[in-house]
């Protein structure tokens, strides 16, 4: 295969390389196939195209380590943009009402809601990222810099607080 003007002969074997390093690091910090290949795309573009180190070609055996490197760099500031999307996401944390009363169960997820806006602003994050979006203590240890223990502990006491707002919601809505 032959590579673009100014590249180096043996160009396309690294970019594979490259891509497979960016997409296995991608992947690792964000577990969607879909986001790890943007991310991927982005770091290769960036790095290979846009602007090579200036040791890129010189040392091209570096190259995937470093492209995979800002991969998961990247990777991580696309989990940090995660924004709660709004209410819907919200319903599986709503005790389940019967079908048959449509008012009650949006009473209950209004209830969710109010008792998720209670929680202090970390608490609140740990919450919605770990329940909501699905992530793993790892992955959120990674986005927030701290320790799996700390986001473990925090982890336990959100959902406790979380619990006990509801259950006082639950005591006082009651029929």
């Amino acid at each position: 295969m032959n590579s673009p003007p100014g590249f180096p002969p043996n160009f396309h074997d690294i970019f594979v390389a490259c891509w497979r390093a960016a997409n296995r690091a991608a992947y690792s910090v964000l577990r969607n196939r879909e986001l790890a290949e943007n991310v991927a795309a982005e770091a290769c573009f960036r790095i290979l195209i846009a602007d090579p180190p200036k040791w890129a070609w010189s040392q091209p055996e570096n190259l995937p380590r470093y492209v995979a490197w800002k991969a998961k760099k990247l990777a991580l500031d696309e989990l940090r943009k995660i924004r709660v999307r709004g209410e819907e996401d919200i319903q599986d944390l709503a005790v389940a009402a019967p079908a048959e009363d449509p008012d009650r169960q949006t009473d209950q997820r209004h209830a969710v809601w109010d008792c998720v806006d209670q929680l202090d602003p970390e608490s609140r994050k740990i919450v919605i990222l770990l329940v909501v979006e699905g992530f793993k203590l790892r992955e959120l240890a990674e986005t927030m810099d701290a320790t799996i223990s700390r986001i473990a502990a925090r982890k336990y006491k959100a959902l406790a607080a979380l619990r006990d707002c509801i259950g006082r919601v639950q005591a006082v809505g009651a029929p």
